[in-house]
């Protein structure tokens, strides 16, 4: 099985699914209707320090450490391979998502390794049980989707460098886009089109849920990153430190905050929108990076601050006060929550009947 990390749509939604991951998942939404839009993309590179873990007992395990040999198996499903090349990219895919380090502890890191490991198989099942049922993808839904991939980069230059750096091939990427359009039909039609969520339930759960309806005090807010890898030398470290001080000495000095990151910052998820990070609360971001971001008024520039994942300058665009959002505001967003916390449970229970009459054998 040829896994591509890039456009993993459908991945990315079993693993939120994962019973390793739906716990922590699931209490971090109980308090997020209120929440605006585009707020919880915020993370990338600045983001949380860990990955979410626990909250329920995952379906199967995963390898110790991932084989050395990229052509390894590590699993079967229904006689179909996941390769450690399949899972090391899953991993590190499912690490980049959350905004976590890759040198996690041990135990962190099997939570990571189990929670990705039922990911990949729920994602194998799941295309599986597409092609079963006669799923087809037209033309015109893979060039919707490729053309939204292309949406994140500045040009169609960009884009190919991304998938060279990645290690695919546009044969590879669009077998990808194919599998999980399926797979998404597939969980579409057996799962979200089953859910109704209506008015009277959305304003039910906001009359009783006040405490959760409270819009805490947001930030908008740009950065520019160097990035230090684990091993980074003293020399190398010096290399970058020169490189977000000068960054940072054009933004004090008025040059165009946005264009600077799209030339100077190493952060794959922001970079190309110009560092926007979007708006997100306070504790959303590492300790450093949020400290500094919260202490600065909208049009300031911080100093350069040290993360475990770099060197940052920060620009602070916007501001929302915090206050308590009305239904007549966020009802059509609350049931849209309401629907997906319901999904969830149901996707998690769909892969489960897929998993009990299945073949699947973990080495």
């Amino acid at each position: 099985m040829r896994f591509s990390t890039l456009h993993a749509v459908a991945v990315t939604f079993i693993i939120l699914a994962s019973p390793a991951c739906a716990g922590d998942r699931a209490a971090a939404d109980a308090n997020s209707p209120a929440t605006p839009a585009g707020a919880s993309g915020a993370a990338s590179a600045a983001g949380p320090a860990a990955p979410p873990a626990g909250g329920g007992a995952p379906q199967g395990t995963a390898p110790s450490a991932i084989p050395k040999d990229p052509a390894a198996v590590v699993a079967k499903v229904n006689g179909v391979t996941i390769t450690a090349k399949d899972f090391e990219e899953a991993t590190r895919e499912f690490l980049m998502q959350q905004g976590a380090p890759p040198n996690l502890p041990d135990e962190q890191m099997k939570q990571v390794h189990t929670a990705v490991m039922d990911a990949l198989v729920g994602t194998e099942l799941a295309y599986q049980k597409s092609q079963a049922e006669g799923i087809k993808i037209s033309q015109k839904e893979i060039d919707d989707a490729v053309a939204e991939s292309k949406k994140n980069f500045a040009d169609e230059t960009k884009w190919e460098e991304n998938m060279k750096a990645q290690g695919i091939d546009k044969v590879s990427f669009l077998q990808s886009v194919n599998r999980n359009l399926a797979i998404n039909k597939l969980i579409q039609t057996n799962v979200f089109d089953k859910i109704t969520v209506t008015d009277a339930d959305a304003k039910a759960y906001y009359d009783q849920h006040p405490q959760e309806m409270q819009k805490p005090e947001e930030i908008r807010a740009s950065h520019i990153l160097v990035r230090l890898p684990q091993g980074t030398t003293d020399d190398q470290k010096k290399v970058a430190k020169a490189r977000i001080d000068e960054a940072a000495k054009k933004a004090k000095a008025g040059e165009d905050f946005a264009a600077l990151a799209k030339t100077y910052s190493q952060d794959p998820g922001s970079a190309e929108q110009g560092g926007d990070l979007g708006f997100f609360a306070k504790g959303k971001m590492v300790p450093a990076f949020d400290a500094a971001a919260f202490a600065l008024k909208v049009g300031q520039i911080s100093d350069v601050i040290e993360t475990q994942f770099g060197y940052h300058v920060i620009k602070v665009t916007d501001r929302h006060d915090a206050k308590t959002a009305g239904y007549d505001e966020i009802g059509e967003r609350l049931k849209s929550f309401l629907k997906q916390r319901q999904a969830r449970t149901t996707v998690q229970a769909y892969l489960k009947g897929l998993r009990d009459s299945a073949k699947v054998e973990i080495f």
